[in-house]
């Protein structure tokens, strides 16, 4: 991946959150330790348009993407392959309530 995606990446989401090298490692191994792979960066969106930017980003570059929540990966289905092109999109930065509805027992978050 070219320096224009990581530079990309960095105005959707910030510096901060677009993270390469050994601050990747927490990424790379699901908290059980069976399932271990390699990225080309971890990117950690604040909002759903940040998400879908930066996947467009992804798209246009041509990287596959492995979203990433609480990283159990139970089925390995968060950890990305040992290739090392993949980015992590890191979804734990969405972590606000939007609405409560006590009527209908639902919540949007």
């Amino acid at each position: 991946m070219s320096d224009a995606f990581l530079a990309r990446c960095r105005e959707i989401t910030g510096a901060g959150f677009v993270l390469e090298g050994a601050a990747m490692a927490p990424y790379l191994t699901d908290w059980r330790g069976r399932y271990c792979g390699a990225a080309r960066c971890i990117v950690q969106p604040a909002s759903t348009a940040e998400v879908a930017a930066v996947v467009a980003a992804c798209a246009g570059a041509g990287a596959a993407v492995v979203p990433q929540g609480g990283n159990t990966s139970l089925c390995g289905g968060a950890t990305p392959d040992g290739e090392g092109g993949a980015v992590i999109v890191c979804l734990a930065r969405l972590n606000r309530i939007v609405a409560v509805d006590t009527k209908n027992d639902t919540i949007s978050v």
